[in-house]
């Protein structure tokens, strides 16, 4: 059986998997679903200076702390980039990599970068005016649970991604969510760039026809990581 650690996307918390977990224990699977610094049950420890290096140490301190080895590493849609910087800093204590409908960011890439221009200065211009320039505003939209959800440290989605070890040897999987992409979104955009690192990098691509968000619709999401830890096994 696994060991899985699942890692939260933007303005979320570890709280999010409080429905996947279940099922991933029930398949005998051990799950640690930590929060990333300022956000969740940690909101109290966000400020100006918390970024992508501090989300990735979050995690690497996980599999350190708690002993992990031979994990199975999932990071749902800016916890792709964050998967990214643990596995090249410890990848001798990783598995498995799952892209839940996440970025993929190269070498020197922020989060913010993996998008056209114009949804960058939409972004810029939300942190301006709804987050005192250095806070994600929460999302509002219809599969958005905005009574937990937090906002997020800018400066994550602005450092870049720095990679020291690449490449590694670690098998991964992308699964692509296909129920909700707006044409032209941040998400439609970074998701069609992601995707063609993908294809190009030859990793294995699942597909489930569910929601980006993880809440709203978890068990499809239970369902393909069972699928991709399965065929790892």
């Amino acid at each position: 059986m696994a060991t899985l650690v699942l890692v939260h996307g933007t303005t979320a918390g570890g709280w999010v998997w409080k429905d996947v977990t279940p099922h991933l224990q029930a398949a005998g699977h051990t799950v640690y679903t930590p929060t990333l610094t300022g956000l969740g049950e940690r909101i109290h420890l966000a400020n100006r200076e918390v970024g992508l290096e501090t989300h990735i140490t979050d995690i690497v301190n996980v599999l350190l702390y708690e002993d992990l080895t031979d994990v199975v590493l999932a990071g749902h849609s800016y916890g792709g980039i964050v998967i990214s910087g643990v596995a090249d800093r410890v990848p001798e204590r990783i598995r498995h990599l799952i892209y839940l409908d996440a970025v993929i960011a190269e070498d020197g890439e922020s989060c913010l970068d993996v998008a056209h221009p114009d949804n960058r200065a939409e972004f810029e211009a939300r942190v301006r005016e709804q987050g005192d320039g250095w806070l994600i505003p929460i999302s509002r939209g219809p599969n958005d649970l905005p009574s937990k959800n937090a906002p997020h440290p800018w400066k994550s989605w602005t450092d870049p991604l720095v990679l020291n070890n690449p490449p590694h040897n670690i098998p991964c999987t992308y699964v692509r969510f296909t129920a909700d992409k707006q044409p032209g979104s941040y998400f439609e955009q970074a998701m069609t760039t992601s995707m063609a690192r993908v294809h190009a990098r030859g990793w294995t691509v699942l597909e489930a026809d569910t929601v980006h968000q993880i809440l709203p619709d978890p068990l499809p999401k239970a369902e393909v990581i069972l699928k991709a830890v399965k065929a790892d096994f």
